[in-house]
Parts: structure tokens; sequence; C-alpha cells
């Protein structure tokens, strides 16, 4: 079994937010694998910060989309008065529109990944670990 969390912002480095399921995977200890699924960049390096001891949590930058929307690149808009954090990222801009009516709104094009292509990809890496597990343990017999 692994845990995935879609949309993770920045951990819980954010200014003003805390997020319930990277203080559980902290204050738990969780070892199973740990998928971080955030889209807007400006978070990465936050979460690599925040996740840097915990070696079963592999971090993607990318959009998941549904498995019928056929996309390899979408366009995401966020507002410049929204620093530092940047919270309000959507491929909807006039849902950050909503929130900053007369915000500089800017755009950023993400890498997207279908549903099931993003479970397949994580079923090959968990294949792959296995199979140089299995060929160092046959290396040391």
């Amino acid at each position: 079994m692994c845990l995935i969390q879609i949309g993770s912002g920045s951990a819980s480095l954010d200014t003003n937010i805390q997020d319930g399921f990277s203080n559980y995977i902290i204050s738990k200890n969780i070892q199973k694998k740990v998928f971080i699924i955030e889209a807007n960049s400006i978070h990465i390096n936050n979460l690599k910060k925040f996740y840097e001891k915990n070696k079963n949590v592999k971090i993607f930058n990318l959009a998941i989309i549904p498995d019928d929307v056929d996309l390899k690149i979408m366009d995401f808009f966020y507002c410049l008065e929204d620093f530092p954090n940047y919270q309000i990222f959507s491929n909807s801009k006039s849902f950050v529109k909503k929130h900053f009516p007369n915000g500089k709104i800017e755009k950023k094009s993400v890498e997207c990944l279908r549903y099931q292509n993003f479970l397949k990809k994580i079923i090959l890496i968990k294949l792959i670990i296995y199979q140089l597990i299995w060929r160092e343990w046959i290396i040391l017999c």
C-alpha cells in the first residue's frame, strides 16, 4: 500500500496553513511509499525541504488530469498578489480573477499526466525497486 496526495502546496511550510496530510506523515513516522503531486513548481523546493529526511517520499511536479482528457501540457494561472505562498493556482483564469479581481494574473504551463497513467508509473517504480532489491539479494547470495 502507498499514500498519494494530489495538490500538496508547500506541505506545512506555508505561512498561514498547516497541512494535515504532511503533518500525519511526519508525526506518525509513516514508512510506506508516499507520492506527493504538486502542479505549482513554486512549492517544490519547500516540499523537498519538508520531506528531506523521508526517503520513502517521492515528489512529482505535474498536474493529474482525468483519464478522458488528452493533454500533455496545461496552463495554470496565479496572481502576483498571492505572494509568498501562491495558494490560488488554477487552470481557470476566472477562478483566480475572482479571488484577485484587480491583481496581475500570470500564466504557467505544467506537464500533465492522466490519473491511470500516473498509477501505472507508480507501479512501474515499485517494480523497478523490487527488481533492484531482488538482484542485490541474488548477488549477495
